[in-house]
């Protein structure tokens, strides 16, 4: 009993002698991790901030050719960016002395430091903020001009590839369509070239427009062979069977020709949806025409073989429905069941009589529309069912491996340059999820399986769009990050007896920290390339 109380009494005073001891040597080492961190953030943040500001200034100094109320502005940018400057070296000279106090573990004169500092940081931060505010967003509005235009550039190379690749499809719109191109980009470039004569604000808003009406051509351009294709070849020979039953006396005729003429001369100055709500309502015309061309030719012979042939359709027809039933469901089988009970009643009213008027005909012209519509409509129905099924099952898959990416490239964001632009990208790819999550929740379920409006719906498409820039944009540095990581770690027996080699990977850590890690890749991977070659030159 007397052993185990004097080793509590042993262990009891080695806890109170080394735990102390312990934790001033952890949190001590935790300063001085937080004062490496400090150095190099300080180090990247300089230098990045001197490009910032430099690049600002020269182009304040292009704006101001044009515009000499900017030059005071331009003038006011300079003195803050040479104060800046000048607290630059002093930070520059206290980085280095806090390097070399690092490296010896002198704390104590670190703090004396910081306290000599204080005011050099302050005064750098208090006139960094000046200079963003005497900026005034001139910069940010020129990135997002060079930017607009870059993409609006890419649209109408893709919309003139497009055109140049389908030309003989394209007889009658070809010519106008290219000029559009070229229009568009001149368009493009004189907003590129006002951004130094006018106010750069509202050029930024005029380019962001451009860009809108370049998207709603690209929409247009990419119905152009549907739409020569129905005005031009369908509805042209439609018309031409129709010379031949009308006379262009006929009014309702004459009303085909005078839309078909009105279409063809200024359809392609219309917006696409214009476009396909006059073709729709012109094919609605023809088909009219077509069912009047029927009736003239019914007889009364006809109207009796047509009637008995439908009934013994029907007869068939509903024979094969009782015998599928379990695809539609009780309720809308009953109602199918109704509609072939109004069929049947019709149908021997017809068989009964012996002459038929033309309100006869018409009506039993009527009878065959609607039976065609029933038919279409349980054919739809049934594929419909199917086709809901696996699209629901394919949107939930999709879903499920999408999420996956997003969250793989936001877990991937922090080896990206934490810039103003990459994190509003960041923040646009995070509202463009939420928003998709938010519709998805609201428009699909098990029960409706309404995926039609989801992959309809622009809150998809914006998604997509954003999350597959997102994951570009966050996979090439996470790449050499981890490449510039394994090369460090499976380096060891060469960075143990290497002492320029230790120094290379404190340089390829610094930069890792500052999100360079391509640079950081290609430090290592160089140097190990050449120290593989001198090795094999040695062995032999």
């Amino acid at each position: 009993m007397n052993k185990y109380l004097i080793a509590l009494i042993v262990l009891g005073v080695s806890i109170a002698i080394f735990a102390p001891i312990f934790i001033f040597l952890f949190y001590r080492r935790f300063q001085f991790n937080k004062i490496y961190k400090k150095f190099l953030n300080w180090e990247i943040k300089l230098e990045t901030e001197t490009n910032w500001r430099t690049t600002t200034i020269r182009r304040f100094m292009v704006l101001g050719k044009n515009q000499p109320k900017l030059n005071l502005r331009c003038d006011m940018l300079k003195k803050e960016h040479e104060l800046c400057e000048e607290l630059k070296y002093k930070i520059k000279d206290y980085l280095d002395q806090l390097y070399i106090l690092y490296k010896k573990y002198d704390l104590k004169k670190i703090k004396l430091l910081d306290q000599k500092y204080k005011n050099v940081f302050d005064n750098y931060l208090k006139r960094s903020k000046e200079f963003h505010r005497i900026d005034d967003d001139v910069n940010y509005n020129w990135e997002i001009i060079e930017q607009e235009a870059n993409f609006s550039y890419q649209i109408l190379n893709s919309i003139q590839n497009y055109l140049e690749d389908n030309k003989e499809y394209l007889p009658h719109s070809f010519a106008e369509m290219y000029a559009k191109v070229k229009e568009f980009r001149f368009e493009v470039t004189r907003l590129e070239e006002e951004k130094t004569t006018k106010n750069i604000a509202q050029v930024t808003i005029e380019m962001s427009e451009n860009k809108r009406k370049i998207l709603n051509f690209c929409k247009k351009v990419a119905k152009l062979k549907q739409f020569e294709y129905l005005l031009y070849t369908h509805i042209a020979n439609e018309i031409f069977e129709l010379k031949n039953e009308f006379s262009t006396a006929d009014p309702e005729f004459l009303e085909v020709l005078k839309s078909y003429k009105q279409l063809c001369d200024n359809w392609i100055k219309l917006h696409y949806q214009i476009v396909m709500n006059y073709l729709e309502e012109l094919l609605g015309l023809i088909k009219k025409l077509k069912f009047k061309k029927i009736r003239n030719l019914t007889s009364q012979t006809t109207v009796a073989q047509i009637t008995h042939q439908v009934g013994v359709y029907v007869a068939q027809l509903e024979t094969q429905l009782q015998n599928s039933k379990h695809n539609f469901g009780e309720k809308n089988f009953n109602k199918i069941l109704q509609n072939f009970t109004n069929f049947k009643v019709f149908i021997t009213t017809m068989s009964q009589k012996t002459n038929y008027s033309l309100q006869d005909e018409t009506n039993l012209l009527t009878f065959l529309y609607e039976l065609k519509n029933f038919v279409y409509k349980i054919n739809y129905f049934k594929n419909y069912e199917k086709i809901k099924i696996c699209s629901y099952s394919n949107l939930m898959n999709y879903v499920q491996i999408s999420y996956g990416v997003y969250l793989y490239a936001c877990s991937n964001f922090k080896y990206l340059e934490q810039s103003a632009q990459n994190k509003l990208i960041f923040q646009q790819t995070q509202q463009a999820q939420r928003d998709f999550d938010d519709l998805f929740e609201k428009l699909v379920n098990p029960e409706t399986k309404n995926v039609e409006m989801i992959y309809n719906s622009q809150v998809w498409k914006e998604k997509e769009k954003t999350l597959i820039n997102f994951f570009k944009l966050t996979f090439k540095p996470y790449f050499y990050h981890s490449m510039a990581k394994y090369l460090i770690k499976n380096s060891y027996l060469i960075r143990a007896q290497n002492e320029k080699f230790q120094q290379l990977v404190v340089e390829a850590n610094a930069h890792l920290q500052s999100s360079n890690h391509q640079e950081a890749y290609r430090l290592l991977a160089l140097y190990l390339k050449k120290e593989r070659k001198n090795v094999q030159q040695n062995s032999h």
